[in-house]
This record gives structure tokens, sequence and C-alpha cells, in this order.
């Protein structure tokens, strides 16, 4: 299996971006990760950076989807950003990643970033945030669409530079078919978009760069409407196929 991939970060409506991403194809496997830096601490770009860097050299160098393996990449992310961390700055970072070796797939992450993944043109698997609305959902006093508005809704719950181990939800999925499609993007991305927008907007493209420039115009024209204050927009789309992996960046 090979990837095609469009990624965008953008500072959205701020001055500063604390997200980080990146995708590639390896010897060891395909890697695509978004990251998040909890701008209230502090130096978010830096936290996010040191995510992305110490988890694509790790699975370089270890090329592991095992569940211990996993774990190895974010003890070893939260180590990297423990060190960038001082007495008066201490800097976090979200994550969700994708990794994968042949048409096996793992979708792993701490925070509220999150990784969609499609079959057949329809949503099948996302990750469940760490965040205190999505405990909301769990406990059946909100629904999964009202996690955008709820005035809580930056609360994350996980989150590496915590200073204790990580804990990373770890999920095997399905083997990969030609045509799958994935879709990882931290909250200031998928906060302005539903579910029922990825699925039309997938349907309507013919490569992973078409489908994020659909979301990212409408993520446009919902900031400008509705005058929206938006968040960094950062956002990774992955599409499976036997043709040979072409990566590029979209921007806005």
């Amino acid at each position: 299996m090979e990837f095609v991939t469009a990624s965008c970060c953008l500072p959205g409506c701020r001055q500063s971006n604390e997200d980080a991403v990146f995708s590639g194809s390896f010897s060891v496997g395909f890697l695509a990760i978004v990251a998040d830096g909890l701008g209230g601490h502090g130096h978010g770009d830096a936290a996010s950076q040191a995510v992305v860097q110490s988890i694509r050299h790790g699975f370089m160098r270890d090329g592991s989807i095992s569940p211990e393996g996993i774990q190895r990449l974010f003890e070893d992310a939260e180590d990297a950003v423990r060190r960038k961390q001082t007495a008066s700055c201490r800097m976090k970072s979200t994550a969700a990643i994708l990794l994968c070796q042949g048409d096996q797939a793992v979708s792993a992450h701490m925070g509220d970033s999150r990784l969609y993944y499609f079959r057949d043109g329809r949503l099948d698997f996302c990750t469940a945030d760490h965040s205190v609305p999505q405990m909301a959902v769990f406990a059946g006093e909100i629904s999964r669409k009202d996690i955008p508005s709820h005035p809580d809704r930056n609360r994350v719950l996980r989150a590496l530079g915590s200073g204790e181990v990580p804990r990373p939800d770890v999920t095997p999925l399905p083997s990969l078919g030609e045509h799958d499609a994935f879709l990882l993007c931290t909250d200031g991305f998928w906060s302005l978009l539903t579910d029922l927008e990825m699925e039309v907007d997938l349907s309507k493209s013919v490569n992973p760069s078409q489908w994020l420039g659909y979301l990212l115009t409408r993520v446009g024209r919902r900031v400008r409407e509705d005058k929206i204050n938006a968040d960094n927009l950062s956002a990774i789309a992955v599409f499976c196929q036997a043709d040979s992996p072409v990566e590029r960046t979209l921007v806005l």
C-alpha cells in the first residue's frame, strides 16, 4: 500500500502558529502526525515541533507499530517536550498519529487532535478526545456534535509534557484497502466542520489535495460568515492507493 498526502498548517486568525505537521514514507513504513501546542502554557510551537521531530526520528529508528513500540514513541516525545520546559514555561502538546506498514495501520493520540478514518467514502472511525467535553459525551450530558460549542472545549485532559507517563489511546485499524482515506487534524480545523461535510467533500475529490482544498474553503467561509476568531488550522489528508506516493503541502 502506498500513500498520497496533502497537508496544511495555517495560523488561522491567530498571531502565531503553535501547530506542527509531518507526513512521509520510509523504509520502515508510513507516518503522519499532527501536534497542537497548548498556547496557555507558552511556547506551544516549540512543544509541538519537539513532538513531531521526536516521533518522526523514533519511527525511523525502530519502525515498530506494536503497542509497546508506540508507547516508546510517546515516552520519547514526552521527554523531548520536558527538555524544552523551564520553571516559568511548562509547555505541552497534543498529538495524533497514523502509522502504517503494508496494509496494516494503527492510530494513536493524546489530547484533542483527531484522526478520522474513511472506508468506502464513509466515516468508519474517529478518535475520542481527551477533553472535558468528551467526558460529557461519555456521561450522556451532551452529544458529540455539541463538543465544538462546549464552554470547556479547550480543557484537555491528556497532553505530552505533563510530567506523567504518557497514556495514548492506541487503536489497530482494519486492513487497508485502495481508496481508504484518513484525515488528521488539530481542534482548530475539526471544530469548524461536521462529519457529513468531510464525507461530502471526500466524495467529490480525486486526490487528497482536492479534498483538503474543499474543506479549507468550507472553513474559510464559516470563519468569514460567522466572524469566528479561528484557531490555528492544521490537517493532513491521506489517500491509500497502489500508485507511487506523492507528497505535497497545500497553502491557503
